[in-house]
């Protein structure tokens, strides 16, 4: 069967809300309740599963009242990222997430700033230099970069995949902090909830690519994250195109080192990938797996019909560095290059995939 690339941009139409597992409770009852958080923010993008959720979605053909699906399109569950013995139907993979910018007639992809990125350089992407010595500590040997400043900590920012040109977060995101009342609570039942919104002429994009046969894709409006956000699709036909990504960007020419920085949200389980690299600039995020239960003939209430399974994952962060032992690389490379994490997105990395 033929392969077929879709890029798909999602643009906003009112303030969005992606639930993170340190911020957002499922559930109006018991301990659970207790528990809520007086302040809850938005994640400022959707994961990799919600867009791979987003992908299985666009491949059903018929919505029926039961629930059931045609698993010959996408599979018969939702993905679980320990399970290697899964099947999607026609979905052969999806990207990592880009931010999009459209304007005066050109369009550009931006990903987080890579974290090795040196301090007071905030309009281009620079990466930090490195002392000639290596330093022998409890961690094994490592190195040290010149520029580190633990007061300022890792930038936070977007960068162009093209040119490394640098927006800062106010640049493409705006907040909205709403207050709510929590339902069947008598007291402290008033709470805030910031949601975001992306600035004029930015949306989030992701390649998916399908074998043929897979659903025709219109331009539509779909829905995403727990508050059903709706957001306008647009499709266009084919990758992005190879020059967008500029490998250059990635490269060092310290010979102790081969660079990798995360494209994409990583689960690396085996701890072993540390004792590989020299040094990494890494940063986590907690993920549960969320999925949908589809009973039948069953009239399930919302809250019922999803539902978070019990693991907590933790994820190393799209726009994470890790300087590799040049010996390592292919060790390196072996553990990151987990074929079936990689058709829903996570653990893409530049020269690594």
């Amino acid at each position: 069967m033929g392969e077929k690339y879709y890029t798909l941009s999602l643009k906003p139409l009112a303030p969005y809300f992606f639930g993170g597992e340190r911020n957002f409770q499922y559930g109006t009852s018991g301990q659970q309740a207790q528990a809520s958080p007086y302040f809850i923010e938005s994640e400022p993008v959707p994961s990799q599963s919600t867009l791979f959720g987003l992908t299985r979605y666009l491949g059903i053909s018929e919505k029926k009242e039961d629930y059931s699906i045609d698993d010959t399109m996408i599979g018969p569950e939702t993905f679980k990222m320990e399970d290697e013995n899964q099947t999607f139907g026609k979905i052969i993979s999806i990207s990592g997430l880009w931010i999009e910018k459209r304007g005066n007639g050109r369009t550009e992809y931006f990903m987080p700033v890579p974290f090795d990125h040196a301090p007071n350089q905030n309009n281009q992407y620079s990466p930090m230099t490195y002392r000639q010595e290596t330093i022998c500590t409890t961690e094994g040997d490592m190195i040290f970069p010149e520029e580190f400043n633990a007061k300022e900590g890792i930038f936070h920012g977007y960068m162009s995949i093209t040119d490394g040109k640098i927006l800062k977060m106010e640049e493409i995101f705006q907040t909205d902090t709403q207050t709510k009342n929590r339902k069947n609570r008598d007291e402290e039942a008033l709470f805030k909830k910031k949601y975001m919104l992306l600035n004029r002429g930015f949306s989030f994009s992701y390649v998916i690519c399908v074998e043929e046969g897979f659903p025709e894709i219109r331009e539509n409006i779909v829905y995403m994250g727990r508050e059903k956000s709706p957001f306008s699709l647009k499709v266009t036909p084919g990758n992005l195109p190879k020059e967008q990504m500029n490998q250059k960007l990635f490269a060092s020419e310290d010979e102790r080192f081969v660079k990798r920085v995360a494209l994409s949200d990583c689960y690396i389980p085996e701890q072993e990938w540390q004792e590989l690299c020299l040094l990494y600039y890494t940063e986590e995020k907690n993920h549960r797996e969320f999925y949908t239960n589809y009973e039948k003939n069953k009239q399930l209430s919302h809250l019922r019909r999803f539902n978070n399974r019990e693991y907590l994952y933790h994820l190393i962060c799209q726009g994470s560095v890790f300087l590799v032992k040049r010996e390592q690389i292919d060790k390196f490379d072996k553990l990151l290059n987990n074929a079936h994490r990689q058709i829903s997105g996570y653990n893409r990395m530049n020269g690594g995939e």
